[in-house]
């Protein structure tokens, strides 16, 4: 803070890592610091006659220290004594000093505008893997939330309310800077922290893929028949884009794949269909048929493939043999090359710093040339191939260098699409001691005049390079969906999509230089995938693979809309469904239709959902992309509205209640609304509403908080809590469940079961409280149910509600990944186990871990694993087998000499 570490103690003593204090000494720190401040100029000059100083006690989390507050007394009164009038210390919240400052200096104050671009934000790339899984997941999570509450509207089905509140929840909190400060001794502690932290990026995965998957089922089977492909757009208007189905065995093995009439070419990998879907229309679907055929239909590409060269009608892309693009030329737009050939960094290659001599703790640390050694690919170790397909052509690379023995980079262009993905999957070798600093990159050096803008988009908008408040990072930027580089002279957009990675360098490798003000003189981007330069609270090595997916398009002009419109749909990509079974069902005679209709293109639905307990109805919210004031936005649903309203982002009414069968609305640029719908339906009240105070064993978890047990059940292990049941309610997509006290409600929670465990109340308060349910609908909710006071007994029937769903990835050769979906019962979950081929591998601490790390396999064998849920009675529910066959070629190259042999010239520096 104005350069003074944030444990700087200025002499006051008991800081963080720095304990001595004294009158004598923060007298010399004061008058130091005063006279720093009064020999600052320009940009950094400090006009003010007050500073804050904050205080961090010795230690994080702390409470203040009296010895700090002791010396500042002292120092006050020998000043005092001395007949001085100041400088004088106030001990205080730092509201009160920005409240002093502004009531004396509000007109001298300058006014900061831009971003704030956070140094802390490189954690990161320290868990390159669950980041880019969790990136998905902010787009994955929103859409099944939005795909479930279509099919609630539409057909009545039931709402995952369990499912999506335990999957936003994780999403979020993967988010949070980590706890725990054991990032760098392998230890307990530090498998413990880091399997928390990731398990809450594969939970939320696990739980939103499942909710989409379920959806998708329920969609399809109300608008498909049997034999046909359900392919789903998630976003607001209309799209042309690539889609991958599985298939199973009543598909036949020839076929064509018909829309309209029109045979469509198609790629079978397995028992997976890639096709290009055509024009499915927004927020809605389009069906196509699959019908035998003796032999598959010859299909001929619009693209050329010569040598290291790939031409499709948008692009012409030229490969070096060391697995980087050479050339990309926009056919389009006369030619115009896109790749800086001349640069000292290749396109889409890999960058590899051993920073052998980077000191352990490197806040401040200049990154010196002598201090890392750089690793790239090698021609010599590199294999390119070019293989056409149906849908256009693609390139395989299969390269390798230090600490990635394996690295294979797959570029995919189009006949139809104009758009060229990249994906590239690096297997990263173990680090041979956790303080050992390294971190890597891809580069992506586009060509421009040096008339040119890097821009990149935020969450909310989009910003260039540089237009940021003084102070924030310079050296890394974090990208939420894409980064765009303008060529001003020729008007002429190249961006890049940044579908599971965000952060940034621009212009140079900038780790290390610590600058308020440097701008990049060169359109290089650097895309930082991979460190671990932040000492405290992140992982310290992350071995295995991790995939890093690009998109490239270009244009001319820059249009915000054409470029968001373009990184949202490589974002959320079409989903799609083989229906196989409608027995019995009467279906919509309609091959394709949106459920719902935005009328301007540049307008986002970007979720909907059922409203929290604080309202009725259905919640949408929607964004503006494009940077335009947009008015006259009407919105039709599948089935008509009774009235709506606009609430906050936290579902407060602040509108009055218009009485229309369509939302119409207006919206500022980048601005964001949220809007109540309501129909005239409503869900029927629960009845034969139960309460049952009871005694259950204590969850695994606590076991392992002895302090929580005595605290809870006065050292027995056991715990209490209150079973509330009830009757399914007709209509009913979930239920609210209430305590009452009082004549007031405190809602406790929802889910799409007949039960639910209250654990905060028992036998002793029990008798305070009586419990009533709601059923939410699709339209309004139901009447609260009549109240119920809870009785004193033992758990009845009880049982686990869903087994968990299982999914399982290798990351490395003696690796195998399992992740699972978190899993309700009657009573609270104890534990998982997991189990490999049948024999038990072991047990979570807890109910909220829903990972393992199985590392103990050999490449070239197949295993099958499974999980249990356990409750805290004992119940159990097995998961579906998962069978793995680690076999990809990508570990045969894990432990090969190329990815030891380093150029390290002494040993590190600590």
């Amino acid at each position: 803070f104005n350069g003074k570490s944030y444990g700087d103690n200025y002499g006051f003593g008991g800081s963080h890592q720095n304990p001595k204090g004294s009158v004598q000494l923060a007298e010399q720190e004061i008058l130091k610091l005063i006279g720093t401040l009064e020999s600052r100029t320009g940009r950094r000059a400090y006009p003010y006659d007050k500073f804050p100083m904050p205080l961090i006690p010795f230690g994080d989390n702390k409470p203040p220290l009296e010895k700090q507050i002791s010396v500042v007394n002292q120092l006050n009164a020998k000043w005092q004594a001395q007949g001085y009038a100041y400088p004088r210390i106030i001990s205080a919240f730092p509201e009160k000093f920005f409240e002093d400052v502004e009531r004396e200096y509000a007109a001298l104050i300058p006014v900061e505008t831009g971003t704030e671009e956070n140094w802390w934000n490189d954690g990161w790339g320290t868990t390159a893997y669950e980041s880019g899984v969790n990136k998905r997941n902010g787009t994955l999570v929103p859409m099944a939330e939005t795909m479930a509450s279509i099919a609630a509207l539409c057909y009545d089905a039931p709402y995952p309310a369990d499912d999506l509140r335990d999957a936003l929840e994780r999403a979020s909190i993967y988010n949070e800077h980590t706890w725990g400060y054991n990032a760098y001794r392998k230890c307990d502690a530090y498998y413990q922290q880091n399997e928390w932290k990731r398990t809450n990026a594969l939970g939320a995965n696990a739980l939103a893929e499942k909710t989409v998957k379920n959806t998708l089922q329920v969609l399809a089977y109300n608008a498909a028949k049997q034999g046909s492909i359900y392919v789903y757009n998630a976003l607001s208007w209309c799209r042309t884009d690539v889609v991958t189905v599985q298939l199973d065995e009543s598909f036949p093995k020839t076929f064509a794949l018909l829309s309209g009439g029109e045979s469509l070419p198609y790629e079978l990998d397995g028992d997976r269909l890639i096709f290009v879907a055509k024009n499915v229309p927004a927020l809605g679907y389009k069906l196509f048929s699959v019908v035998p055929a003796d032999e598959k239909p010859a299909f001929v590409s619009k693209s050329k493939c010569c040598g290291y060269c790939v031409e499709t009608p948008f692009f012409k892309l030229v490969m070096r043999g060391d697995g980087t693009v050479k050339s990309i030329k926009d056919k389009q737009n006369g030619n115009r090359e896109v790749v800086d050939d001349a640069a000292d960094v290749k396109w889409n290659q890999y960058q590899y710093y051993d920073d052998f001599a980077i000191p352990f703790r490197n806040m401040g640390v200049k990154f010196s040339p002598w201090k890392w050694n750089l690793y790239r690919p090698s021609e010599k170790h590199t294999k390119v191939r070019v293989v056409p397909m149906a849908l256009g052509a693609q390139i395989h690379v299969q390269t390798g260098t230090f600490r990635a023995g394996s690295i294979c980079q797959t570029i995919t262009l189009y006949d139809d699409i104009a758009r060229v993905d990249i994906t590239n999957k690096v297997l990263k070798s173990a680090l041979p001691q956790l303080i050992c600093k390294e971190e890597a990159f891809y580069t992506f050096p586009f060509r421009a005049h040096r008339d040119y803008e890097i821009r990149y988009d935020l969450p909310i908008g989009n910003v260039a390079e540089g237009d940021q408040v003084y102070g924030t990072s310079r050296d890394w930027y974090t990208a939420n969906k894409w980064v765009n580089v303008y060529d001003k002279t020729d008007d002429y957009s190249m961006t890049l999509a940044l579908v599971n990675t965000s952060l940034l360098q621009l212009g140079q490798r900038r780790t290390g230089q610590w600058s308020f003000d440097y701008t990049s003189q060169k359109p290089y981007i650097f895309s930082y995938v991979m460190n671990n330069m932040w000492q405290t609270n992140f992982q310290g090595d992350q071995p295995g693979t991790a995939d890093f997916s690009y998109s490239l398009f270009t244009g001319k002009g820059k249009s915000i809309e054409k470029i968001n419109r373009a990184a949202w749909e490589r974002s959320a990509p079409l989903q799609a469904v083989a229906v196989t079974d409608t027995a019995g069902h009467s279906h919509e005679a309609c091959a394709e239709k949106s459920y719902i209709t935005v009328s301007q293109p540049n307008v986002i639905l970007s979720s909907m959902k059922p409203a929290e307990a604080n309202g009725e109805g259905i919640i949408v919210r929607f964004c503006e992309i494009a940077g335009q004031d947009t008015q006259d936005i009407i919105v039709h649903f599948c089935e008509k509205i009774a009235s709506y309203m606009q609430t906050d982002i936290i579902e407060n009414n602040i509108g009055q209640e218009i009485q229309k069968d369509t939302l119409q609305f207006s919206l500022k640029p980048y601005e964001i609304k949220t809007f109540r719908i309501l129909t005239k339906r409503a869900a029927a009240k629960p009845g034969g509403v139960q309460a049952v105070c009871t005694q259950v064993p204590v969850p695994r978890s606590a076991h392992y908080q002895k302090a929580r047990v005595a605290e809870l059940t006065g050292g027995r292990m056991a715990r209490q809590g209150v079973v509330v049941s009830w009757e399914k309610a007709e209509n009913a997509l979930f239920y609210e469940v209430f305590r009452v006290k009082d004549g007031q409600r405190y809602f406790v929670g929802s889910t799409k079961h007949t039960c639910l465990f209250d654990s905060q109340v028992t036998k002793a308060i029990c008798t305070q409280y009586r419990y009533c349910v709601r059923s939410v609908g699709a339209g309004r909710k139901s009447d609260f149910s009549e109240s119920v006071a809870p009785g004193i007994g033992a758990v009845q029937n009880a049982q686990l509600f869903e087994k968990p769903v299982l999914h399982a990835a290798a990351r490395e050769k003696s690796r195998i990944d399992l992740y699972w979906t978190p899993v309700h019962g009657t009573v609270p979950i104890s534990h998982y186990e997991v189990f490999r081929n049948g024999v038990l591998l072991g047990k979570t601490t807890d109910d909220y871990i829903t990972s393992w790390r199985d590392g103990g396999v050999q490449y070239g064998g197949e295993y099958v694993y499974s999980v249990a849920a356990v409750d805290v009675l004992g119940n159990r529910l097995c998961s579906d087998d998962v069978k793995v066959a680690h076999n990809d070629s990508v570990f045969a190259a894990q432990d090969s000499p190329l990815a030891k042999k380093s150029r390290r010239r002494f040993l590190n520096f600590i």
